[in-house]
This record gives C-alpha cells, sequence and structure tokens, in this order.
C-alpha cells in the first residue's frame, strides 16, 4: 500500500503542480510548507529513497534520522507513528547554518533559531521554517519527492 502525506485536490492540475499544497496539523498548529522558492538554497532535486531498514533509528517513534539525499545538508527524516514521517531540511534559512535536534524540535546553534518537528519557525532570527518535503511510503520504502 502506498501513502502520501498529501490532501486530496480536485481539479485539473498535475501532482506535481499541486505539492506545494500541505496540509500538515499536528494540534492546534499548522507547519509551513515550503518549497524550492522559499529562500534555503540547499533543496532536493530529485526524488529520493530511504529504505527505513538502513535506519534503526527510524523504528522508534519520535525518533529522528539525518539521510544523505545529495543535498549539501542532510534531510531529516522523523517517524511520527508507525506510517506518518515528517521530513524536513536541515538549513537554517537566516544564514543558511545547519540546525540540530533539540528536544521536541530542531535549533540553529548559529544564532539560535528555533523549529518544531514539522519545520515550523517558532522563534529567532529565521525568516521562515524549514524546507518541508513531501514523502510517500511504499512498504519499506519512504520516497522524499523533490519539490
Amino acid at each position: 500500500m502506498t501513502q502520501q502525506n498529501q490532501a486530496p485536490i480536485t481539479g485539473s492540475s498535475t501532482r506535481r503542480e499541486n505539492r506545494t499544497l500541505r496540509i500538515c496539523v499536528t494540534g492546534a498548529a499548522a507547519c509551513v510548507g515550503c518549497t524550492a522558492s522559499d529562500g534555503n538554497l540547499d533543496v532536493l532535486t530529485a526524488d529520493h529513497e530511504v529504505l527505513l531498514s538502513e535506519h534503526a533509528g527510524l523504528a522508534t517513534v519520535g525518533e529522528s534520522v539525518l539521510v544523505d539525499a545529495g543535498t549539501l545538508r542532510p534531510i531529516a527524516v522523523t517517524r511520527i507513528d508507525a506510517e506518518t514521517f515528517e521530513v524536513t531540511g536541515t538549513e537554517c534559512s537566516h544564514q543558511h547554518c545547519g540546525v540540530t535536534r533539540n528536544g521536541s524540535g530542531w535549533r540553529c546553534p548559529c544564532h539560535g533559531a528555533v523549529f518544531t518537528l514539522e519545520g515550523a519557525r517558532t522563534s529567532g532570527p529565521a525568516p521562515r521554517g524549514l524546507t518541508v518535503y513531501d514523502w510517500m511510503l511504499d512498504g519499506e520504502v519512504l520516497t522524499i519527492l523533490a519539490p
């Protein structure tokens, strides 16, 4: 079974055109859907497959792993539940430093910007959130979709 983290979209546009429409709600907060034009320099340019069994950390809900997807900085994949993931870039939109996992989110060590696991900016000098990637799950293969 293949799952994709997008809301159904009606009309005549294609999946690629609609990929920038993101609805990802956790509690009362909605995350920011970013695209390649969001100001971040380090954005995935082609879909990337991740074999879940090769990343032991993804077996545990709440854990994140950094995946080398051919970008300058790794892409963060966090398991939310059995079949749900959050996938974000790790480049801060302030001065393009790499963020690190900090409790229940991400923090930029350069100037202190803080982001949720979903990539939304919560504080600090970053002008916007982290790049958020759509993904598809097919068995044990998580495909990170390029914007």
